[in-house]
């Protein structure tokens, strides 16, 4: 091991072990005061959700978080992912958390030669199955028929098995439907299985 000559100040002063002192966060004065310490927010110190500002105001919170769905769920809550799972699986146990698969009556109609239309009626509080022959070039979906005091919520799940038809929506009565589907982007419909969910915001 080589030999290592220290040369110290004969004026320096080496604090002892003894001597040494932690700095202090809070200290405002002696040797364990911090200088030019940053503006902390209170939240730096403390980290507590509490002390943040501008916190949105618009996130979930557990108290809204449901693990069941039902006619009486309302528009603040929010269901669990199994939640939905379970409301939308196929089969599984009867209740209200659980939305039947179901085949409504497709009517078919020849448009032309080579083109045919198909009109279907959908069910509510179901998940609808409808497969759409190679054939076919339009689609009409028929909303279900509205219930007094209750909103309309239900899925549509479309099988295309060709090139992705002209799909429209009406009411049951043959009207424009009352809520808002023209910001549905029907460029991400394309062959295979397509899942559309349908929720009213208001009861009728």
């Amino acid at each position: 091991m080589a030999n290592k000559l220290l040369n110290l100040n004969p004026n320096s002063v080496v604090a002892e072990p003894s001597d040494i002192v932690n700095a202090d966060w809070n200290a405002s004065e002696g040797a364990a005061q911090i200088l030019n310490k940053p503006n902390l927010a209170t939240v730096a110190t403390t980290g507590s959700y509490n002390d943040l500002i501008n916190k949105p105001n618009n996130l979930q919170t557990t108290d809204n978080l449901v693990t069941t769905i039902s006619a009486s769920s309302t528009d603040t809550q929010y269901p669990s992912a199994k939640c939905v799972y379970d409301a939308i699986q196929e089969g599984g146990s009867s209740g209200d958390a659980r939305y039947a698969l179901v085949t409504p009556t497709v009517t078919t109609s020849t448009t032309t030669a080579t083109d045919d239309t198909i009109s279907v009626t959908l069910s509510d509080l179901s998940v609808n199955s409808v497969t759409v022959p190679s054939s076919v070039a339009y689609v009409n979906i028929k909303f279900p028929e509205k219930t007094t005091g209750m909103a309309r919520d239900f899925f549509l799940r479309l099988t295309i098995t060709g090139s992705v038809p002209e799909i429209t929506f009406k009411e049951y009565d043959n009207t424009t439907p009352s809520f808002d589907v023209t910001d549905i982007e029907w460029a991400n419909i394309g062959q295979g299985v397509n899942i559309i969910a349908f929720m009213e915001t208001s009861q009728p």
